[in-house]
């Protein structure tokens, strides 16, 4: 039996907000089973009841099997979710598909491939794994329960992420990234044969099914419309999610040009559109997403209302670092609420690569703290979309997840330092909107992580 003391935050009987139970008590059995979660107030005939079922004595002093509970500042909440990072991508897990040297471009460090099948020579598979791993324990040390991630190397390292993945007990969903449409003027990463990423996404998906496997595309100037067109068809058939890289560069890597050289339109939205991948009943993830016109946003918001499911994955980090929000000098915001009110979900993502930690408590921070007073979001809101937003865009169900009597555990537990975990007394006792700011400032040091718990198996 495993017992916790401190403040719940779990999803409301909606699944799509938080609610607050202040001292409350949580005990999980051997089997990974949430058998108490509920407030021990004297103030409530229930806590009153479990204070004396446990021998409670004082507020310090709360017993289980002999041994005392101790009285904490814990915040016993969801579990984080990462919903647009990329695996480590050495090439060759099992089999490799990148071939060529670095070159100048995008970034200037991912490589040139070619078309031509001469495969770079196999690299050590179990150096391999065992970034792969560290990926995984990374995520685990920063509370984070659930992750969505791009492999780029080969249709084997996605099977590699998975099976690492779930062995150390994350959710997982990856997925084989698609690029077969050669840009001259942008590298951007792997370029294949035509085909490849179909036939890599579609065995993916008759293995793992549509629970641990996203179809990807890399970026829509960097997939053919034929092939994206397939990509869109499998995700409708499987029920799986569609995910690319979206109105992230648009002055630095003059996305919208290179997309109108192309396809005749500048606007990557309608080319989606076109080639079928918001129809109704898809779910699509949009990483990014921060060039978006109005009149796109407009037509995305129709096909939402039309009954197509659609996230933006808000990298922060990321878009800092890589200047995304920068066009000619100019600052440009990203839309949050421009997306909100379209019906689109908000999620986080490190985007780690670009971004340089798989800390979601970190990007919830900056998240917040990017935008202007006007549109900024409240720290209860980025706290929903680092947990409960993030993991029903994954397809998680959040009824299951919740901390509740009956559940198989999966909770984080943050546990409040210094001067700031005494500020729940008096005016601050019960407050949603203070206990979150508190939770993300808390939740940035991973020593304060101080447990995990997925699917009833405790990770941390």
């Amino acid at each position: 039996m495993k017992p916790y003391r401190g403040t719940i935050l779990r999803p409301d009987s909606t699944g799509e907000y938080l609610e607050m139970i202040d001292d409350a008590l949580v005990i999980v059995d051997d089997e990974g089973e949430i058998v108490v979660a509920d407030s021990v107030s004297i103030l409530c005939e229930r806590g009153r009841e479990l204070r004396e079922k446990f021998g409670l004595v004082f507020d310090e002093q709360m017993e289980l099997d002999g041994k005392p509970i101790p009285q904490t500042h814990n915040i016993i909440m969801p579990v984080t979710a990462n919903t647009h990072d990329h695996s480590f991508q050495p090439p060759g897990i099992d089999g490799p598909l990148i071939t060529g040297t670095p070159t100048e471009g995008f970034g200037g460090w991912l490589p040139k491939t070619l078309k031509n099948g001469e495969y770079i020579a196999k690299q050590d598979v179990g150096r391999s794994r065992a970034m792969l791993a560290m990926k995984f324990e990374e995520c685990i040390r920063h509370g984070v329960g659930a992750t969505l991630q791009f492999t780029t190397s080969s249709y084997d390292a996605a099977r590699a992420a998975i099976n690492i993945g779930n062995d150390k007990g994350v959710r997982v969903v990856a997925g084989y990234v698609a690029m077969d449409q050669n840009i001259d003027s942008i590298q951007l990463g792997l370029q294949e044969e035509s085909g490849i990423a179909l036939r890599a996404t579609e065995a993916l998906l008759d293995e793992f099914g549509a629970a641990c496997v996203a179809v990807i595309d890399r970026f829509p100037i960097a997939v053919s419309s034929e092939t994206r067109r397939g990509l869109a068809e499998l995700a409708r058939h499987h029920g799986a999610l569609y995910e690319t890289h979206f109105d992230e560069q648009d002055g630095v890597g003059r996305e919208k040009d290179i997309h109108k050289s192309i396809y005749g339109t500048a606007s990557i939205t309608q080319t989606l559109v076109d080639d079928g991948v918001f129809e109704t009943g898809s779910r699509v993830g949009l990483a990014h997403s921060i060039h978006t016109t109005k009149k796109e946003m407009d037509l995305i918001g129709s096909k939402v209302d039309a009954g197509c499911k659609v996230f933006v994955r808000a990298c922060p980090s990321s878009n800092a670092q890589l200047g995304s929000h920068f066009v000619e000098g100019a600052f440009v915001p990203f839309p949050l609420r421009q997306w909100e009110a379209r019906g689109v979900d908000i999620t986080l993502g490190t985007d780690r690569g670009a971004g340089r930690t798989s800390n979601v408590f970190a990007e919830m921070q900056k998240e917040h703290g990017r935008h202007s007073i006007e549109t900024r979001p409240s720290f209860i809101d980025v706290l929903r979309y680092g947990t409960i937003q993030g993991l029903k865009s994954l397809g998680v169900d959040i009824g299951e997840t919740r901390v509740s009597e009956g559940n198989p555990a999966e909770f984080t537990i943050v546990e409040l330092s210094g001067a700031g975990a005494y500020w729940d007394i008096g005016d601050h006792y019960g407050n949603l909107e203070f206990t979150a700011a508190r939770v993300i400032d808390g939740g940035q040091d991973s020593s304060g992580i101080k447990a995990l718990w997925v699917k009833g198996r405790q990770l941390k």
